[in-house]
């Protein structure tokens, strides 16, 4: 499980304006020499805080987007994905078109699209 602190460090470097951000953005989150946060040690349940961090409009996109890759490969089953995926996005104010991104990859991928609305229909009304 990733820590708050983290996360809330990483939304406040998340406009990537400058190198430095960019590099401790990559370090901390995404670097393949620190095992800790890498998609393999995250779970499914991090992925609405992992979602906190997106920014329609950071200086360097890329991150943005390579974030995306790494949620899409924590490990787990395909309803746990889009349970947390329906928490996340409307909690996502400050990049509603990376919400709308996540919600896309579903469902233009077959094996997930069947399954969400059922998973978003069950949310309990406290998740909702």
């Amino acid at each position: 499980m990733i820590d708050d602190a983290v996360i809330d460090r990483l939304v406040s470097i998340r406009d990537l304006d400058t190198n430095e951000k960019c590099d401790e953005f990559i370090k901390t989150l995404l670097d393949d020499s620190d095992e800790s946060y890498r998609a393999g040690s995250l779970e499914m349940s991090d992925i609405p805080k992992l979602c906190r961090i997106f920014h329609d409009y950071p200086d360097c996109d890329d991150l943005m987007f390579s974030l995306m890759h790494l949620i899409e490969d924590i490990p787990g089953e395909k309803s746990e994905y889009n349970k947390y995926i329906a928490i996340a996005v409307p909690e996502m104010i400050d990049a509603p078109v990376f919400a709308m991104t996540l919600v896309q990859r579903i469902m233009y991928n077959e094996d997930y699209y069947v399954e969400f609305p059922k998973v978003i229909c069950d949310l309990k009304s406290e998740e909702k």
